[in-house]
């Protein structure tokens, strides 16, 4: 393990949900193979879930999440933090204006997941916000690969949206139907996998007694397990990968027990 003084403070724009924010740091927990609490790297967690709606503001000039986003950055930098991370798939288009107004690193999700993904799992499909996908976030992190990406079409991407809300509602058993009608919806159009675009789809799988999505034939990228072990790597702290986290891309014939700029 690497010592405590030259391991980096972590820190975390939470919040956006609170249960994504929860599943993160369960993860980056997990990561680390501590024999004691003082084992594990030191996670400063800002988890403000007043944030205003990401895809609101970006699709629908909702309120401005911004200044929200550039508050908590700066908190965590007076607070300690030595790097950035943000379990909120949308939120990183504005990835470059708050590393700038922390000056601090911003360890990049979307960017470290495709960064993982081999070359036989593209097309990737993806789920997440209808502002995710109208942005082409996901499609442009992948492209930088060479990889290709698939999205809904208007009436699966409405079924997503549909299970992101449950999700946040606290309600994952009715989550399900909607978002594996989605996921199929992929699979059908031919994704060789699908990436989690929206956290509230790790927290749905997470939570699930099985995985809903290994019946369906292709591999399940999950963003939060990149960033975890992205967010070590940056930070100096000796990791393993999970059981349950390996291989990146979850085989579909085995169930789960359980940088900065714009991408």
């Amino acid at each position: 393990m690497t010592a405590a003084h030259d391991e980096r403070v972590i820190g975390v724009l939470g919040g956006m949900g609170p249960m994504a924010t929860l599943e993160l740091y369960r993860r980056l927990i997990d990561a680390v193979p501590a024999a004691r609490d003082q084992g594990h790297p030191r996670v400063i967690i800002d988890s403000n879930a007043k944030v205003p709606d990401r895809t609101e503001a970006l699709l629908h000039d909702g309120a401005d999440p911004l200044p929200f986003l550039l508050d908590s950055a700066r908190t965590l930098e007076r607070a300690g933090a030595d790097l950035l991370i943000m379990p909120c798939n949308t939120a990183h288009v504005y990835a470059e204006e708050i590393a700038s107004a922390a000056g601090l690193p911003l360890v990049h999700m979307l960017q470290e997941t495709a960064a993982i993904v081999p070359a036989e799992h593209a097309p990737v499909g993806v789920l997440a916000t209808s502002a995710t996908t109208a942005l082409g976030l996901y499609q442009q992190a992948f492209a930088r690969h060479g990889l290709g990406a698939l999205t809904p079409e208007p009436h699966a991407q409405e079924l997503a949206m549909t299970a992101i809300e449950r999700v946040k509602a606290g309600d994952l058993a009715s989550a399900l139907p909607p978002a594996r009608e989605a996921a199929e919806h992929l699979v059908a159009r031919g994704a060789a996998s699908l990436v989690l675009g929206c956290t509230e789809f790790s927290v749905l799988l997470a939570g699930s007694d099985t995985d809903d999505t290994h019946d369906l034939g292709v591999p399940t990228i999950d963003p939060l397990d990149a960033l975890a072990v992205a967010a070590l790597d940056r930070a100096g702290v000796v990791h393993r990968a999970s059981p349950d986290r390996a291989p990146p891309a979850r085989d579909p014939a085995r169930p789960p027990a359980a940088g900065k700029g714009r991408p």
